[in-house]
């Protein structure tokens, strides 16, 4: 983690009492809902949603994706499964759009978890050949390694 809770708390409130509605704000309400999805998931849930209704406020398409990736992974923390797709589904577009490549894999590969939760194996199947697409194309090679976990357990379930 790059910076502490508690210094991830003092920036929010900093930008908070400065009434900074701007896109930096936006973009710091999503990067401490990312840091803080394990060790604070209330509170990442609490400023994933005030990004995303920032975002709506300042027609920010950029932290409006972020938001909404951070929403779903918090939704599949949560087995809420179904919501985490429609919200992978909206950011999976803004991301395509937008050509964040890292963030794009990020948001498919909840949507092949979801997918997988849901039971559409085909659907996370296909969700999974994108996300090792674009993790190879990134290089990242302990994203591959997770994906392939990915293809492995949904291969189980549909009994192949």
């Amino acid at each position: 983690m790059a910076e502490t809770v508690e210094q991830l708390k003092r920036r929010i409130d900093e930008l908070r009492r400065n009434r900074t509605f701007t896109n930096e704000r936006i973009d710091a309400l999503n990067d401490a809902a990312w840091q803080l999805r394990y060790a604070e998931e209330p509170f990442a849930l609490q400023l994933s949603n005030q990004a995303l209704q920032l975002s709506a406020c300042n027609e920010y398409g950029r932290g409006r994706a972020f938001a909404l990736r951070n929403l779903g992974w918090l939704q599949v923390r949560t087995d809420q499964y179904k919501e985490a797709e429609q919200a992978f589904e909206e950011s999976r577009q803004l991301f395509l759009d937008l050509q964040e490549d890292a963030a794009l894999a990020s948001a498919v590969n909840g949507l092949a978890i979801s997918k997988q939760k849901l039971g559409n194996y085909e659907e996370a199947l296909d969700a999974c050949s994108v996300v090792l697409h674009l993790r190879e194309k990134l290089n990242d090679l302990e994203g591959v390694a997770s994906v392939l976990t990915s293809f492995g357990s949904t291969y189980f379930y549909t009994g192949d």
